[in-house]
Parts: C-alpha cells; sequence; structure tokens
C-alpha cells in the first residue's frame, strides 16, 4: 500500500517506517487512495522534460505509467539524478552521500525507458517546429514539460558576490559549505523563514557561531502569530542560535556582515535564505505566457499547444509556494495530460512545518486578527506543548502547534474541513 506525508507530500511504500524524504515517522503518513486507475494509451510519442528535481521526475513517472510504449527524454541541469532537495538543509551536517539523497537510484532509468542527460540546459525552444535545443544536442518532441525550477534569490547586497557567500539549492553547494566549516567559527544565514532556521540549526549543531537575520519584525511573521512567534524565538535561543530581527544587511565583508544600523556581526560563511526566483527565460523566449512564473491551467498545459509546465517555474491561478509537495503533485498532473490522460489539479494551502532548534513546529491556514471579532480564538500553552485553534463562522480555519506535533494529520484534516469545536 502507498502511503503520503503530510509534512512534505512524498508517496512512498507503507513499509518505510521514516519518511524517505524529509525524516519523519509513521505518525505522520496517511494513505493514498489509488482506486483512480491511470489511462492507459500505449503511443509512439517523444516526451521531452526539461529538468532534474522532483517535478520532472514525477512527471516522467505519470507519462511511463500511461504510456508504455513512448520515449521519454529527460534534460537535467543538474550533476546528478533527481534528488530529494528538501534534505539539503539536513546533509549539511550528516554528510549524505549523493546514492543516500537520490529519489530513484540509476537503474530505475533504465528499468523504465527514460533516458537522462545530466548536467545540460536547454537553451532554445520552438513551439513552432516543436523542437528544443541543449547545447549542440537537438531533439524533436510531440509533448514537452518545462519543468526547470527555480533559483536562488540572493539580493544586491554589497559584497554578495564573494566566494563564502552562498545559498542553499545544489548538492554543490552542500559539499562547499561542508569543507568551510572546519576551518571557520562564525556563520550567518540571512533570512528566518523555515529554510532559513534548518540552515542555521544544521550550522549550530556543526558547532559553529550562528546568527540569523530577519528583516520582519519576528519570526515567521506570515505564518505565525505573535505570542507563537515569541515561543520560537525562545527556543531559537535555546538553541544557542542568535535571531535579529527588524534589521537589514547593508554590506557582506570578509569575515562579518554589516546592518544598516552599522552593526558588524562576525561571519566568515554567510548562508543566503531570501526565496526563490523561477527560471522563465527559456519561456518567454519562446513565446509562453509568463507572469511571476509559467502561467498553467489545472491540467498544466501553457498558452502554447503540446508545451506543459509544472513545479517552481509555474505558477496555477497566480500562486506558486515553490514547495516539494506542490512540484510533486504539479509534475504528476502535467505528465498524465501530456501522456493524453485528463487530470486536473488541486492542491490545499500546505501547512508549515519545522523540525529543529529542539522543538517542532506546524501551522495551517488562517490565523485569524486580533481586531476582527468575527474569529473566536482558542490557546493552551503548556510546557513544551502549545496550541492555537482559530474559528471562523463556527469552523476551524486555522491551527498552530509548537512542541508536541501529534496532532499534525488530524490538523490538515479538519483545517480544510471547517471542523466544529466540538470535533476538537
Amino acid at each position: 500500500m502507498l502511503v503520503k506525508c503530510l509534512v512534505c507530500g512524498a508517496v512512498f511504500d507503507d513499509s518505510n517506517e521514516l519518511c524517505p524524504v524529509c525524516g519523519v515517522g509513521e505518525q505522520y503518513f496517511v494513505p493514498v487512495d489509488t482506486d483512480d486507475k491511470p489511462k492507459v494509451r500505449d503511443t509512439n510519442n517523444h516526451y521531452v522534460i526539461l529538468g532534474g528535481g522532483i517535478a520532472a521526475l514525477s512527471a516522467a513517472k505519470a507519462i511511463r505509467e500511461r504510456d508504455r510504449t513512448g520515449r521519454i527524454l529527460m534534460i537535467s541541469a543538474e550533476k546528478e539524478y533527481p534528488f530529494n532537495r528538501p534534505m539539503l538543509t539536513k546533509a549539511l551536517n550528516e554528510n549524505l552521500s549523493e546514492e543516500e539523497l537520490e529519489v530513484e537510484h540509476e537503474d530505475w532509468y533504465d528499468e523504465n525507458m527514460v533516458r537522462i542527460y545530466l548536467n545540460k540546459s536547454a537553451v532554445y525552444l520552438d513551439t513552432n517546429s516543436q523542437t528544443v535545443k541543449a547545447g549542440p544536442l537537438e531533439f524533436l518532441y510531440d509533448k514537452i514539460i518545462i519543468a526547470v525550477g527555480a533559483e536562488c534569490f540572493v539580493p544586491p547586497f554589497k559584497g554578495a558576490d564573494q566566494d563564502h557567500v552562498v545559498t542553499i539549492r545544489h548538492q554543490s553547494d552542500v559539499k562547499k559549505i561542508r569543507e568551510m566549516v572546519p576551518n571557520i567559527k562564525d556563520a550567518v544565514v540571512i533570512g528566518g523563514g523555515v529554510l532559513g532556521l534548518e540552515a542555521a540549526w544544521s550550522l549550530r549543531e556543526s558547532g559553529l557561531n550562528v546568527t540569523v537575520l530577519e528583516t520582519a519584525d519576528r519570526l515567521l511573521q506570515r505564518q505565525l502569530t505573535a505570542d507563537a512567534s515569541e515561543i520560537l524565538a525562545k527556543s531559537v535561543a535555546d538553541a544557542g542560535v542568535k535571531a535579529l530581527t527588524g534589521v537589514g544587511t547593508q554590506e557582506i565583508t570578509k569575515d562579518s556582515v554589516i546592518l544598516t544600523d552599522g552593526t558588524e556581526v562576525p561571519a566568515q560563511l554567510v548562508v543566503v535564505s531570501c526565496g526563490v526566483r523561477a527560471n522563465t527565460e527559456l519561456a518567454q523566449t519562446a513565446g509562453i505566457e509568463v507572469q511571476r512564473a509559467i502561467v498553467v491551467d489545472d491540467r498544466m498545459r501553457t498558452n502554447q499547444p503540446n508545451v506543459f509546465a509544472a513545479g517552481d517555474c509555474a505558477q496555477f491561478e497566480g500562486i506558486n509556494y515553490a514547495l516539494w509537495s506542490e512540484a510533486m503533485e504539479q509534475g504528476r498532473v502535467a505528465g498524465a495530460n501530456a501522456a493524453g490522460d485528463v487530470v486536473r489539479y488541486n492542491f490545499d494551502t500546505p501547512g508549515l512545518t519545522f523540525n529543529g532548534m529542539n522543538t517542532s513546529l506546524f501551522a495551517i491556514g488562517d490565523q485569524g486578527s486580533a481586531d476582527d471579532d468575527s474569529y473566536k480564538i482558542f490557546t493552551s500553552n503548556k510546557p513544551g506543548k502549545y496550541e492555537r485553534f482559530t474559528f471562523k463562522d463556527g469552523g476551524l480555519v486555522g491551527a498552530i502547534l509548537i512542541g508536541d506535533t501529534s496532532r499534525l494529520v488530524e490538523m490538515m484534516t479538519k483545517v480544510p474541513a471547517h471542523a466544529k469545536f466540538e470535533e476538537i
């Protein structure tokens, strides 16, 4: 039987006691409904998938489920086979090998007749002749899926181009940081979101003095209430990580970060975690509609015939969360429709999870407003267990759990269902 991890969205066999992607336990797993049978339609089609992330791999799997004879070609700019990107921050101090990070091992591609070109980027796409070029190579396609992902955004800080300023997006980034850690003592993480906090925790576990810089007035300001942010901030401090909120970065020097107020924070390593920007240049030059990312409908179709897009480079109804679970589902939908099936994208607003700093955190939905009488708030704050439930119009619309997050699975189902108070 297949199960789904509610933390990261991975789908895998229930024989696993831990999620192979994010490492959480089976209390976060739910059964996957497999009643929907793929519509098999064997063809001589040439499918080209641009990208080497989870969206690309999910698209290849969905195609092969439905078309056992079509040719599938993946073109990936990565040097490695598709890997579990959410594990990169954890890999900073766990020394995971390339094989341990892989979603599928190398022989999977041969067994499923998926030809993959690594370390190659598509440079030109012609939707009229239905050809794509990657360096000197040129390929014809019947259906193409653009899943080229995104890259980390680095604000134009003075000094941001120095070798000790890094992002965490690729395995090469992790290798570079690992090589630096034994020779330094101070690190700064610019950005106090979940990925920034995960990186800070890993670096602290590696023995470094770590400071997190956040421009907002508190940590996870968009997802947490003020009191929940305060509890998180205490856990961060207790873990030995210094978090400075409401601060801006003016300059990065070889051994410090200078804040806009002139304060200098020691740093021989600077990790920038300020979000991502979709890779859209290829699509734009091909005449595909692009806003913040490539615009797709609920079948992952672009405005060009036979061209689909999925993952961090795509947006549906103006939204792209740039999350692993979202990319996985979009890739599956794109692949299914490219293969002639009719599958529509339906993705609920995801919850936020964080495991680090000797605590766990989960937040989902609408946390209400202090000056809006239509919200009813119920809070319980006990040692090691903080719970906050937000109701509106008699139904549950939001929840925050800190410390004991054992009710995560329950909240993932009851918030979308707007459960009544007595059900909680």
